[in-house]
């Protein structure tokens, strides 16, 4: 600063007065800021100018003023200049600035931990030297960079978000709200799952709060591969260890703040030895067989035992080992063990069975066609699952029912009589009956009469037919024309089918071994009388078509048609003999159509512009 004293007249009586310093040198552009000068020679009544303009002053003795600074519209330094009554004066250059307001633009970063003892840059414009700032309820520590930044250094606070305000030396302030967030120390609540094998790598997730990106994991001081998928959940990898027990687990965020969980997971000692299944699950008695035991925990180096002795074996898998079943001369089921070279065992009891040669006692049906086909059931004891069966040395389609009971299909046979039926199970053991089933000759159905022995051309006829071996039918045809049928006891019946003309036609019963007879000429088709209309009702609808029209007549067979102006109506149906029901479909307004319907057989009979498409019935 620049003082400049200039007295206006020499009176050696009145020194001249002298401005040493202002208490306050910077104020805001709105004016009002209060100012103590201080200096010396100061006369009550003297004038006190600010930038050449006059304020009003206050005079508080010789060594000190006090005025209040009026708005000014430019920021800047401004003169400060003290006329004593008696006209001298002194000016003091610059001596009050007139500053803009600060303002603050933002902080980065944002964020720090709740321990603090980091650093963060506020920026802005207007920023004074000596300007304090503050976060919440801390004042960081503050160094001047410039009018447009500040650096800090952050300070412990509780966690949470908070505002930043700055208030620079001549009172005016800024604020930046909620800008600031303090970051808690992560947590660990629990470790998922939290324990796994010696040996393998297991997959794991840690849950709780607080993680943030680029943490960092460690399992017992060890670092572990670790993916932040939020701010709860890290899913991480438990490396494969070679020994067992609790180890604790460590979160470090990046800002530092760390979680620990003592003894988060453990890794679980080598399980023992266990067998699941033995396969095959039943053997022969009395032989050698070759084995596979399933489980878990097998090692190279353990040793099997079956019924407390030692059996050869050879090491396949974790999972698996083959072993030599020795030759046992009881039947029944045998333990098997196996035990670890650390000493760990385990016996499966009842892990196979001694199984004896199944045993046939009776086979039902006794006898059956030779043509075949016939389901025999057969009883006994000790039947496998897989088990097959011949019937006079030829297979037949088997089915396991129980370990008592197959049942099997009679294969076809050329020649009758009586066969052996053998049983064999997967280990080769057999049981068979002699002669237990008789195949008998084919035997042709015999007609002795029908009833009745006409109808018309249009089929739907039921005939009653008698005779011998009926219930060996499959297939009836009458006129060539295949027939439905039943056989229900002693009744056989057929349904005669559409025949296109009169006349007569045979009538052919077939069985399944191929065996037929037909009977010549036994049932007369007989001509059906063409239909014929006597009244349509409605016989008016809408263009829209949907009216439900009746015809009635006489001789509508089953399957006659309706047809409009000569096409065929897809809505119709048959009631009975004499009424057809039949739906109109769409149709031009005012067209008058003809009503006809046709026989199955082709006869048919037309009612000429029966039926109207009125537009009042729109």
């Amino acid at each position: 600063m620049v003082e400049e004293n200039e007295p206006v007249e020499d009176r050696e009586s009145e020194p001249p007065p002298v401005i040493q310093k202002l208490r306050t040198v910077a104020g805001p552009m709105g004016g009002g800021t209060q100012v103590v000068v201080e200096g010396s020679g100061f006369v009550d009544g003297c004038e006190v100018k600010v930038d050449r303009i006059p304020v009003k002053a206050s005079f508080l003795g010789p060594t000190e003023l006090a005025f209040a600074t009026l708005p000014r519209n430019l920021p800047g330094p401004v003169d400060v200049d003290v006329i004593n009554p008696d006209g001298q004066r002194t000016l003091l250059i610059h001596a009050f600035e007139y500053c803009m307001p600060p303002v603050l633009t933002g902080i980065e970063p944002a964020r720090a931990p709740e321990t603090g003892g980091t650093h963060a840059t506020l920026l802005g414009s207007d920023l004074r030297p000596e300007a304090t700032v503050r976060i919440g309820a801390s004042l960081p520590r503050v160094d001047y960079r410039g009018p447009t930044r500040i650096d800090l250094e952050i300070v412990a606070q509780p966690a949470g978000a908070y505002d930043v305000e700055l208030v620079n030396p001549d009172g005016q302030q800024a604020r930046l709200e909620g800008a600031f967030r303090y970051d808690a120390r992560p947590r660990i609540d629990r470790v998922v799952p939290d324990h796994g094998p010696v040996g393998t790598a297991t997959r794991i997730a840690l849950e709780g709060e607080g993680f943030r990106a680029g943490c960092v994991v460690y399992l017992g001081g060890a670092r572990i591969p670790a993916d932040l998928e939020s701010t709860t959940r890290i899913s991480a990898t438990a490396l494969a260890r070679d020994t067992h027990g609790p180890l604790p687990l460590r979160v470090i965020n990046a800002d530092g703040l760390d979680a620990e969980l003592a003894a988060a997971f453990s890794y679980d000692p080598p399980a023992g030895p266990r067998i699941t299944s033995v396969s095959p699950a039943r053997v022969p008695v009395a032989r050698e067989h070759t084995a596979v035991l399933s489980g878990e925990g097998f090692a190279e180096g353990c040793s099997v035992r079956v019924a407390g002795a030692p059996a050869p074996s050879r090491f396949v898998s974790p999972a698996q080992i083959e072993v030599s079943l020795p030759a046992l001369d009881r039947i029944g089921w045998v333990d098997v063990e196996v035990i670890h070279p650390d000493g760990q065992a385990h016996r499966l009891e009842a892990a196979y069975e001694l199984q004896g040669p199944p045993r046939l006692a009776t086979v039902q049906p006794r006898e059956g066609s030779a043509a075949g086909g016939e389901l025999l059931t057969l009883n006994g004891l000790a039947f496998d699952r897989r088990c097959e069966v011949s019937i006079g040395g030829f297979p037949a389609k088997t089915t396991w029912e129980a370990e008592t009971t197959v049942r099997a299909v009679a294969p076809p046979r050329a020649l009758a009589g009586a066969v052996d039926v053998v049983l064999t199970n997967p280990d080769g053991q057999t049981a068979a009956l002699a002669c237990a089933f008789t195949y008998v000759a084919r035997r042709a159905p015999v007609i002795t009469g029908i009833e009745p022995r006409t109808g018309p051309t249009t089929g739907g006829t039921g005939v009653l037919v008698r005779g011998e071996h009926l219930d060996a039918v499959t297939d009836v045809r009458v006129g060539g024309e295949r027939a439905v049928f039943k056989c229900r006891g002693d009744e056989f019946a057929f349904v005669t089918p559409p025949r296109g003309q009169d006349g007569a036609a045979d009538v052919e019963l077939r069985t399944r071994d191929g065996a037929s007879t037909v009977l010549k000429n036994a049932f007369q088709y007989s001509p059906v009388p063409p239909p014929s209309i006597r009244s349509i009702t409605p016989n008016r609808g809408g263009p829209a078509g949907g009216t439900q029209v009746t015809i009635v007549g006489e001789h509508f067979a089953p399957g006659t048609s309706v047809l409009l102006d000569g096409e065929r109506v897809t809505v119709a149906k048959v009631r009975d003999a004499s009424t057809i029901v039949f739906t109109t479909p769409p149709g031009e307004v005012g067209a008058m159509a003809d009503v006809g319907v046709r026989s199955p057989t082709g006869q048919q009979a037309v009612s000429k512009r029966a039926f109207l498409y009125d537009p009042r019935y729109a």
